[in-house]
């Protein structure tokens, strides 16, 4: 053990230029006459197209109404149950028919199995990763189709988008064919990349196999940045079910079918060397999977490499930091890297989007001008250390909660830029890692100190002002509440011994720092204070001379042999490290649940993107029942119950980000923003809800429900699948053509369909083996055991054309030999549906002769407590206008009105809870984000017209009573015959004794093909035949179609509007709420 001499600067820490983070808020931004430069952002040309074949501009109208966690997961029938949200009628789309996209889903359905089936937790995906692969199930079919007419798709729209926007879009040079063989997925650390790349490897495969490419597939590369990485990639490979190997120098460089090669991008070089291999030794039509394409080498380095490796092939691409690689960047290499990725990102979930919707840890951001007062930067380091003490606090007091919701206990990460913590600056030897153990010295040392300035942050009198007041007056309530003794006094001894032992490993109430080396650990330093355990390891590469700084600085130090590491083992439960020092160089490969705190210490611009990586992954959350997602978000989603949640818990759900170098700040922030993080206060209002009527005169209400227990696949009757004259089934070819054909079909061609069957010469091609195994891998995907199938009735079943209307074009049936393959696919598609409508037939039969009247209760979980709205700190009228709202129904005033730009709130006596709230389809989404989804426009305008309704039919309504509610949960009742059919509200009129209980939904026409023949618009007739157990009620059900009768052009019939009318389909103008109450009324 070694006693250094008495440093001269000692209290050289006092005067560091910092900038602390600790809670939301806001920092002027540099004024600049320089016009901003063009985003990444800006100019997403391949992900707009996409958007646009569901007739949308932008990724947040596609998925207001996915983000239910209910619709994770699939149904019995193995469909993803975001597929029927989408097709009901989250979007229009002439370019996606419903028969393509079913056929997508199943794609990823089976794909899942695969990845799967080996691990312990089936995998369930977010609504962002199943739009990444439906997005990349649309690109594969295309590009593999019809080259020539994608190319041509994507030049058509990027003209339109330079002539009609401008911007950014006019610097993108048109698409030449061969930056089509590459797309991209911006994706925020932590949402699963790793997934969406096995599955690319499914996708990609599938549609290779199924044009049947006459080039073999070569090789499929997973290139990475470093071989610590590349381990990583082994592992889950392992876990997907694939066959890998590690790149070994030795091994052939010929094909290697069924194999993946995981590649450290370092090992490949112009010309082999001792552990090196030339790039051009690998064959070209290669899949090549990219992952972080801008860490481990230069840009260029990294493009070189995956142009060749993917010359003849494809590749994917994956990084949650392409926006700050970018910005980073300046001159020719940028423009050229905007014109590259702005051609080639398909999904942009960017950590603006993953954070919105309430994944990953919540932050806290504070920037607080630069001073070398003493007592003030003294203060700022004892308040950054309480935060990470009051998160130690409250994890030691409620374990039993915190495990409950996978939370870790807190690690504090101080992270640097550079390799080595020892530098030389004016010849001598410095470290900013001396700083921070001279803090960690003065906090053991010298108590009083410390104490005093512990008691001035909890009383306010510490001197740190902030926006007219101190900055820590809201902080340390779990601590206050503790320790307090009285109004504003508090056992600051008490605390103290505490702070010193949840963080220190410390129990005695003075002591020293320990500095330790360790041995046979290269790289490795411990901490601790003078008899307590580790508290705090060093990882770096110049440990020996940081150790001889160390020593020349007056701390203790010295050598320890022979022990295990303690840095390897931080994840470990039993692990007494609360602080880990290291180099980011080290940082950038490790991953912990367990940060809570980071402190980035002398970063520079060129470490940002690294910066953002690092914080994307320590802010990852596994969050309860692992939905990755804040406790905050599910409560309100009614995921959690009340009971088990408490406010604490956020405070463990928070990264605290912290700063030594105030140089660094402004860059950092400019990172965030391009990432479209929020960098300025977004203000947090709850909005209480309150029910309309008492819980008695709620459960007067009945709903339907099935037999607890009663469940199909188990105990219902044996299918077979033969011949049954009551199924009819519809497929439209015309869907498939248009996707692939250039201009032969336009889209007016569809009214004019032709109509046709296969005939025995075309049956005679088909290939009956083929076609039964797809089937059975079809019901295997589904579980539906309880069918049996054969193959000598599924050519049965084909014999009589009259099960089915098929609409093709004739040239499709001609007998020519390219033909074959498709009427093999429209035998399979045909059958599918057949067995589908059968099976669904039954289930139905069954279920419905189970359906039960019950009586609703608050319970229910279509009853909720509160909104939660977040406004930008900037919006001074929003948040004027939502706090006004919130005080009026605190004080139960209630009143209907428009807050800001279409963001409404809506209050109708007659529904269950109020308010409702709405956002208009033009109201800026950046502005404002209310939890649960509010009302859409259609909803808001049903909500306004049955009020007025209500209000001015007084006498109507003298012997009748009208209750309303959302159906919010999509629990509430769900018809399997109608294609899992939720309606959007739920209707009650009472009379007397007698309940009519009404199903309504607002739903588009425009992609019903087969008219007053598609289930949801027969619901009204099926419900008749349902047997209840109640003799008093009667059930209805009503489609709102939100259009002009004008703008269903597409169907086969000119039907009037009467005849809508009579089946039950509303259209939503005039008087539409009266004709729909006088037709209620006559049931």
């Amino acid at each position: 053990m070694h006693i250094g001499k008495a440093s001269k600067n000692k209290m050289a820490f006092w005067c560091w230029e910092i900038d602390i983070l600790l809670a939301f808020d806001t920092m002027p931004p540099k004024k600049s006459n320089k016009s901003a430069p063009v985003r990444l952002k800006d100019g997403l040309v391949l992900h707009r197209w996409i958007l646009s074949l569901f007739g949308l501009d932008d990724l947040a109208s596609l998925t207001k109404d996915l983000k239910d966690s209910k619709l994770e997961g699939w149904n019995e029938k193995g469909n993803s149950r975001y597929l029927n949200a989408l097709i009901d009628r989250f979007y229009q789309s002439d370019e996606i028919p419903e028969m393509l996209f079913r056929e997508y889903d199943e794609n990823i359905f089976r794909h899942t199995s695969t990845i799967s089936d080996k691990r312990r937790e089936k995998i369930r995906w977010k609504y962002f990763q199943y739009l990444s692969l439906i997005f990349t199930e649309i690109y594969l079919d295309r590009y593999f189709a019809n080259r020539d007419k994608l190319l041509s798709d994507l030049n058509i729209y990027l003209q339109k988008l330079q002539e009609e926007e401008g911007g950014a879009f006019n610097d993108i040079t048109p698409f030449i064919e061969e930056e089509l063989s590459k797309v991209a997925f911006w994706s925020a650390t932590g949402s699963g990349k790793t997934f969406i790349m096995h599955m690319n490897i499914l996708q990609y495969q599938h549609y290779f196999e199924k044009y049947e490419n006459r080039n073999l597939l070569n090789r499929i590369i997973i290139l990475t940045p470093n071989e610590w990485l590349s381990r990583q990639h082994e592992i889950e490979l392992k876990d997907s079910g694939f066959w890998w190997e590690l790149f070994d120098k030795r091994a052939s460089t010929t094909s290697r079918t069924g194999f993946i090669d995981i590649i450290d991008i370092h090992k490949l070089e112009d010309k082999a060397g001792d552990k090196t291999v030339a790039i051009e030794s690998f064959e070209g039509n290669n899949l090549v999977l990219v992952d972080e394409w801008h860490r481990g080498a230069s840009g260029e380095e990294w493009k070189k490499k995956r142009v060749t490796l993917s010359r003849n092939g494809f590749s994917f691409e994956y990084s949650a930091t392409f926006g700050q690689a970018i910005h980073a960047s300046s001159g020719k290499k940028r423009t050229e890297l905007l014109n590259e990725y702005s051609k080639s990102v398909l999904i942009d979930y960017s950590y603006k989007y993953f954070y919105e919707d309430g994944y990953g840890k919540d932050y806290r951001i504070l920037n607080i001008s630069d001073t070398t007062d003493e007592n003030i930067v003294y203060g700022y380091l004892i308040g950054s250390m309480m935060t990470f003490y009051e998160q130690m606090f409250v994890y030691e007091k409620e374990k039993i909660i915190a495990k409950q919701f996978q939370i870790e206990k807190p690690l504090s990460i101080f992270v640097w830029g550079t390799v080595n913590a020892v530098r030389t600056e004016n010849k001598a030897k410095v470290s900013d890692v001396i700083q921070v153990l001279q803090f960690f010295q003065s906090l053991l040392s010298e108590k009083e100190k410390a104490k005093q300035a512990i008691k001035n942050i909890l009383t306010g009198q510490d001197g740190i002002i902030w926006k007219n007041g101190p900055l820590f007056r809201n902080h340390f309530r779990a601590i206050k509440e503790s320790f307090s003794q009285g109004w504003w006094v508090y056992d600051i001894d008490k605390l103290y011994a505490d702070f010193l032992e949840k963080v220190f490993n410390c129990t005695t109430p003075w002591s020293h720092l320990h500095i330790e080396n360790l041995k046979w650990q290269d790289g490795e330093i411990w901490l601790k204070a003078w008899n307590g355990d580790y508290f705090g390891v060093i990882n770096v590469w110049d440990d020996a001379e940081l150790v001889k700084l160390c020593e020349a600085e007056g701390f203790i130090t010295g050598v320890r042999d022979f022990s295990e590491s303690l840095f390897h083992k931080i994840n470990e439960k039993w692990s007494t490290v609360n602080v880990l020092i290291g180099s980011k160089k080290f940082t950038e490969w490790w991953s912990s649940w367990r940060v809570s705190t980071m402190w980035l210490m002398n970063i520079g611009r060129s470490e940002g993107s690294e910066i953002i990586q690092l914080f994307g992954r320590w802010i990852r959350l596994k969050g309860y029942n692992h939905t990755l997602r804040r406790s905050k978000y599910l409560k309100r989603e009614g995921i959690i119950e009340k009971s088990l949640w408490w406010d604490e818990i956020s405070l463990l759900e928070t990264l605290c980000v912290f700063w030594v170098r105030s140089d660094y700040m402004q860059q950092f922030r400019e990172y965030l923003e391009e990432e479209g993080m929020p960098t300025d206060d977004m203000h947090e209002i709850t909005i209480p809800i309150k029910n309309n009527f008492k819980k008695e005169e709620i459960g007067r209400l009945k709903y339907l429900k099935i037999q607890d227990g009663a469940d199909f696949k188990k105990s219902g009757e044996k299918i077979e699948l033969d011949i049954e004259d009551t199924i009819k089934v519809t497929v439209d070819w015309y869907a498939k053509v248009q996707t692939i054909e250039s201009s032969i079909w336009s889209k007016n061609s569809v009214d004019f369909r032709e109509i046709h069957v296969l005939e025995a010469s075309h049956l005679a091609f088909i290939n009956w083996e083929k076609v039964y195994f797809e089937l059975e891998r079809h019901k295997a995907d589904r579980s539906w055991n309880i069918v049996s199938i054969s193959k000598d009735n599924i050519i049965k079943i084909f014999e009589d054309p009259k099960w089915y209307t098929l609409y093709i074009p004739a040239v499709s049936l001609e007998i020519r030999y390219e033909n074959v393959k498709i009427w093999n696919d429209v035998a399979i598609a045909l059958i599918k549906n057949y067995f589908d409508s059968l099976y669904n037939k039954r289930k139905q039969n069954y279920e419905w002769s189970r359906m039960e009247i019950w009586e609703l209760s608050i319970d229910h979980p279509n009853f909720i407590s509160e909104y939660e709205v977040k406004v930008s700190s900037e919006e001074t009228d929003i948040i004027q206008a939502v706090r006004e709202l919130e005080w009026q129904i605190k004080s139960w005033v209630f009143q209907s009105q428009d807050l800001s730009q279409g963001f409404t709130s809506l209050h109708f006596d007659r529904h269950l809870y109020r308010p409702l709230l709405a956002l208009g389809k033009n109201f800026p989404s950046e502005l404002a984000v209310i939890s649960p989804v509010p009302l859409n426009e259609w909803e808001q305008k049903f909500i306004a017209d049955i009020k007025n309704y209500h209000e001015r039919n007084s006498e109507f309504f003298t012997w009748k009573e009208l209750y309303l509610l959302r159906n919010r949960s999509k629990l509430w009742i769900w018809f399997v015959e109608a294609q899992n059919f939720f309606p959007d509200f739920i209707l009650w009129v009472i009379e007397w004794n007698k309940q009519r209980i009404v199903f309504i939904d607002p739903k588009w026409l425009r992609n019903i093909d087969d008219g007053f023949n598609n289930p949801k618009l027969r619901l009204y007739e099926t419900l008749k035949k349902l047997p209840v157990n109640d003799m008093n009620v009667v059930l209805d059900a009503y489609i709102i179609a939100p259009a002009n009768y004008n703008y269903v052009w597409n169907w086969k019939w000119q039907e009037s509007e009467d005849d809508f009318e009579k089946r039950h389909v509303i259209f939503q103008r005039g008087d539409y709420i009266g004709r729909m109450m006088e037709m209620i009324m006559k049931c």
